[in-house]
């Protein structure tokens, strides 16, 4: 459902999906879910609660050291930070997903990025100057530092790390 678009019917099976994976304490299955579900209420405008559950995937991720689902869940964030008004966090995010990408592999999230046309939102938002500087700051980020920054909730001061 969620993948031939129909959002919001695509919901109900998601939660479902979720509460079997927690029941049967599955981490994976549980990371993979609330990504999903995530994904699906960005779709729908309900980004506060796609933060939640993207975050809470990214701390299972982490926790597993799965760099190869951490940049999904980065980048996922990274479209939060758009929609909640902090372009920096969104290209320092977005920045991180493309390095740790790059160094261990997988490439779902430059699919995701391109199919959701993200980069350019993030560009629209600031001078290319700014976009290539915070860019570089994400792309230098450690994993570890990544997914910190990720997590942090409030806006980020000029010390990112």
């Amino acid at each position: 459902l969620y993948e031939a678009g129909e959002l919001e019917a695509a919901e109900a099976p998601l939660r479902e999906a979720l509460a079997m994976h927690r029941q049967q304490e599955d981490r994976f299955g549980v990371a993979w879910d609330l990504f999903v579900l995530g994904l699906d209420l960005i779709k729908l405008d309900r980004t506060g609660e796609a933060r939640d559950l993207l975050e809470e995937s990214l701390s299972i991720l982490a926790e597993a050291r799965d760099t190869s689902g951490i940049p999904l869940l980065l980048a996922g964030l990274s479209t939060i930070m758009v929609a909640e008004d902090d372009p920096e966090r969104a290209v320092r995010l977005a920045g991180a997903a493309a390095a740790i990408e790059a160094e261990h592999g997988g490439g779902l999230a430059a699919v995701n990025e391109a199919m959701g046309g993200w980069e350019s939102k993030r560009r629209a938002l600031m001078s290319e100057e700014e976009y290539e500087h915070l860019w570089a700051e994400g792309q230098a980020m450690s994993v570890d530092e990544a997914v910190s920054y990720a997590l942090q909730k409030e806006p980020a001061g000029p010390d990112i790390v």
